[in-house]
This record gives structure tokens, sequence and C-alpha cells, in this order.
């Protein structure tokens, strides 16, 4: 095979490691039930230095499959972002997503609406959160999570 043949793959980042994997006791929990899972989920996270909007693609069984980190800073443009959730909903084998991060109140926006149109029914907000001490200065610097706000929708 003429290695011109080889179709060009989208170049997948890392975009955070936790060290906790190479402890003798952990256990990894990526099984979603409530925003409380969420928040001890993203806090053996680097979440970056800035607020924006960022979600996590689960499958049926609630079980994240990806963590997406956007560069939305507010809720607007809804399409945009609910474009961008259909698609790495889809792209990442799910058809859950939770939307988290420290933005402006979503409770009035039309991003769930938005979603259900775009992914013909098929992806589902099940909740939006809003977390305090999210967002890190530095990476040696504690997380101390606590949940502002949630829509509550499904969990």
């Amino acid at each position: 095979m003429d290695i011109s043949q080889v179709r060009d793959e989208p170049v997948i980042s890392t975009l955070s490691f936790s060290k906790q994997v190479f402890r003798p006791d952990y256990k990894p929990s990526n099984i979603i039930r409530s925003e409380l899972d969420v928040a001890s989920f993203l806090s053996s996270h680097r979440c970056g230095t800035r607020e924006k909007i960022n979600f996590l693609v689960m499958g049926h069984n609630m079980c994240i499959h990806a963590n997406i980190f956007t560069h939305f800073t507010s809720s607007t443009p809804e399409d945009a972002i609910a474009q961008k959730i259909v698609y790495d909903t889809i792209r990442h084998s799910g058809n859950n997503a939770i939307i988290y991060g420290d933005f402006p109140d979503l409770r009035n926006s039309k991003i769930i609406s938005k979603v259900k149109e775009y992914s013909a029914d098929t992806v589902h907000i099940q909740d939006i959160l809003q977390f305090d001490g999210l967002y890190t200065q530095s990476q040696g610097e504690k997380k101390n999570i606590k949940v502002r706000k949630s829509l509550h929708h499904s969990l």
C-alpha cells in the first residue's frame, strides 16, 4: 500500500492526565448518577484557567465516554454550541451529555431544544451544571468544586 493512499486522520490532543492512575488503590468511577459524581470526576482533571462551557459525553449506561472542552465562554451562539454537542456526542458513541462549567445561567437558553432538533432527538442533555472552583490558576492548586446550580433534568 502506498503511503499517499492513507487517509489523513485528525490529530487528537491529550487535554489532561491524572497521576491518580498510578496509585495502587485507584478505582476509576466514571458512571454518573448525580451532580456530585460529576464534581468528583472533574476534581481530578485540570480544566484550565478560564471560564467556559464544557460537556461530558456519556452512553446509555451513563458511563463517561469523553470530557469535551470548548472555546465558548458564554451561552451564545446557541446554534454553534448545540451543533458541537451533537457532533462530539455522536463522534464519541454517546447519546447523553451533561453541560458543565462556570457560565451565565442557561435556564432560558435554547441549547437543549436545539440539541434535540439537530440530533433528531437522539442526543439528550441530562443536566446543566454550574460549578464554583472549577478553574485553577496553576496545576498544583487544589480545587474545591461546589455545585452552584443544576437544572437537574434527569440525573
